[in-house]
C-alpha cells in the first residue's frame, strides 16, 4: 500500500481557518452561492491517490449536476493541501435550491463520503436542518454522524475500512460502466459487417445509425453496471435474482426508446449483457475473479428455470414478439435458449478465439469482423428469420463459413467478401442483430477477465 502523508491537530486547525478565510474572500469579491467541497477522510492521513481521484470525481459530479439544472459557475477554484483537497465554487442561484442539489449527491453512495457545504453572504451556512433533512448518518451505524464523532463510538481503522470499501464498489462500478460502454459500442464500429449498423454505412436498416447507438448506450449503461452491482451484492441463489434482474431491463429497455425516438438498438443486449454482468458480479464476490467459465455457468444457474417455465407457456400460445413467434412456429428458442444453455458458444467458441487472436496481436477491427463470421456461421439467428426466412438465414450461415474458410477477416480479400455480402444483405433486408448482440457480449467478457489488472491501483488500498 502506497504510504500516506499523515498531518499534525496544528496542521488541521491551520486549515481549518484557511479555508474560512477563502469562503470569505471569494464570498466578498464574487457575491452569489458559494459551494465548498471536501471529503470525509478520518484520521490523520487524508492525501492519497485514491482520495484525489474521488475528490476529482466528486467535483465532476458536482458540476455536472449544476449544469443539468443550467446553473452556471462563475468561479472555480481548487486547492491541494495535506490536510485534504479543497473545491470552492461560486454560483448564481438560489442558495436553498443549490443546497438540495447537494444534498440529494450527499445521499448518494460515494457521496457519503463528501462533504458539501453551502454558504451564502456574510459567510453563511445553509444546513439541513434549515431546509428540512435529517442529519447526515454514521458510516457505520444508524446513530447521527456527528454523534458517533463526538463519542468516538467507531475506530479509525473501522472508518477507513469503510471508506475503502465504498470506493472500492464505486469505482468497481465505474469500471464495468466503462466495459459495458466499450463493448456496445466497439461492436457498433466494428467494420464491415453484413446487413449491420458500421462506420460504412447502416446494413439494411434505415432507421438508425452510429450515433442513435452512441444516444442508446449513453442511456443504457448505468443500469446494466447497476445489474452488475446487484449481482455483486447478491447473497442468494442467482435463480431468485434473475426475475429482478428483468423487471429492471424493461425500465431500462423505456430509457432506450426514450433515447432513440422509439427505435430499438439494444432490446437483446440489454437481456444478454444483463444477465452477463449480473453473473460477473457473482463471480467477483464468490471466486475473488471474473472467467467466462463462471459466468456462463452462473448465467446459467441464474435463467434456467425460469426460461424453462417461460417456453412451456409459450407452448401454449402463438407469441407476441417476433422471437416468440419464431419459436411457437419453429421451435428455436433464441436469446432465452443460449441464455438458459449457459451461453455456449461464447465460453466455448468466440471467448477462446478472442483471447488467442489478442495474444497474437491481430489488428482489434479484424479480430472482431472475424468473430462476428464465426458467430454468423453457427448461431440460428433469430433476428434474421424474423426479418426473412429460416432458408435466407441458413444460407447466410453458409456464406459466412465460405468467408472463413477462405481466410476470413484476417486478409483482405476476406473483408472485401464481407463488403459484397453486406451489399446483399441490404438488398435482402437481412441483418444478424443476434450476431452484433453476441459480438458485444464477448468483448465485454475479455473485457471483464482483465478489468481487475486495471483497477490494480485501486485494490491495493481496498485490500
Amino acid at each position: 500500500m502506497k504510504t500516506e502523508n499523515k498531518v499534525s491537530l496544528e496542521q488541521v486547525l491551520w486549515s481549518r481557518e484557511k479555508r474560512v478565510a477563502t469562503q470569505k474572500e471569494l464570498l466578498e469579491k464574487y457575491p452569489g452561492t458559494l459551494i465548498c467541497f471536501m471529503l470525509n477522510i478520518p484520521g490523520p492521513e487524508k492525501v492519497n491517490e485514491l482520495f484525489e481521484k474521488v475528490f476529482y470525481e466528486g467535483l465532476e459530479k458536482i458540476q455536472n449536476k449544476l449544469e443539468t439544472e443550467k446553473i452556471s459557475t462563475e468561479v472555480r477554484l481548487v486547492q491541494e493541501n495535506i490536510t485534504g483537497y479543497e473545491g470552492y465554487l461560486v454560483v448564481k442561484a438560489d442558495g436553498c435550491q443549490v443546497k438540495k442539489l447537494m444534498i440529494a449527491l450527499e445521499e448518494t453512495k460515494i457521496g457519503r463520503l463528501y462533504d458539501i457545504d453551502v454558504l451564502e453572504k456574510e459567510n453563511t451556512k445553509i444546513s439541513r436542518n434549515d431546509l428540512g433533512f435529517p442529519e447526515r448518518k454514521c458510516l457505520l451505524c444508524d446513530n447521527p454522524a456527528c454523534q458517533c464523532g463526538r463519542s468516538r463510538k467507531h475506530s479509525i481503522e473501522e472508518l477507513r475500512k469503510k471508506i475503502y470499501g465504498i470506493i472500492w464498489e464505486e469505482q468497481l462500478q465505474r469500471g464495468v460502466a466503462a466495459e459495458i460502454s466499450q463493448a456496445l459500442m466497439e461492436e457498433v464500429y466494428t467494420t464491415p459487417k453484413p446487413g449491420l449498423v458500421d462506420r460504412e454505412d447502416t446494413g439494411a436498416h434505415t432507421d438508425m445509425n452510429c450515433q442513435t447507438f452512441q444516444k442508446s448506450t449513453e442511456a443504457i449503461v448505468e443500469d446494466l453496471a447497476a445489474m452488475f452491482e446487484a449481482g455483486y451484492s447478491w447473497e442468494a441463489d442467482p435463480e431468485t435474482l434473475f426475475p429482478l434482474l428483468r423487471e429492471r431491463g424493461k425500465k431500462t429497455e423505456e430509457k432506450m426508446f426514450a433515447a432513440t425516438g422509439g427505435v430499438n438498438t439494444h432490446k437483446g443486449i440489454i437481456f444478454t449483457i444483463g444477465i452477463l454482468a449480473a453473473a460477473a458480479g457473482i463471480s467477483l464476490r464468490n471466486y475473488g475473479k471474473i472467467e467466462s467459465e463462471s459466468v456462463c455457468r452462473i448465467s446459467l444457474e441464474m435463467t434456467k428455470k425460469e426460461l424453462e417455465q417461460d417456453l412451456r407457456k409459450l407452448k401454449q400460445s402463438s407469441g407476441i414478439t417476433h422471437g416468440e413467434k419464431i419459436y411457437c412456429h419453429l421451435g428455436e428458442k433464441g436469446v432465452r435458449g443460449l441464455a438458459m444453455t449457459g451461453y455456449p458458444i461464447l465460453c466455448e467458441l468466440t471467448v477462446p478465439h478472442m483471447k488467442q487472436y489478442i495474444a497474437n496481436n491481430r489488428d482489434k477491427n479484424q479480430i472482431n469482423v472475424q468473430i462476428i463470421l464465426e458467430i454468423i456461421a453457427e448461431l440460428t439467428d433469430t433476428n434474421v428469420i424474423s426479418r426473412t426466412s429460416e432458408k435466407e438465414m441458413r444460407w447466410l450461415q453458409t456464406e459466412a463459413k465460405a468467408i472463413l474458410k477462405a481466410g476470413g477477416a484476417f486478409s483482405e480479400n476476406g473483408l472485401q467478401k464481407v463488403r459484397e455480402l453486406n451489399q446483399i444483405c441490404i438488398r435482402k433486408n437481412m441483418s444478424p442483430g443476434g450476431a452484433a448482440d453476441l459480438l458485444a457480449a464477448t468483448i465485454f467478457l475479455c473485457r471483464m477477465e482483465t478489468l481487475m489488472e486495471r483497477l490494480k491501483s485501486i485494490i491495493q488500498y481496498y485490500k
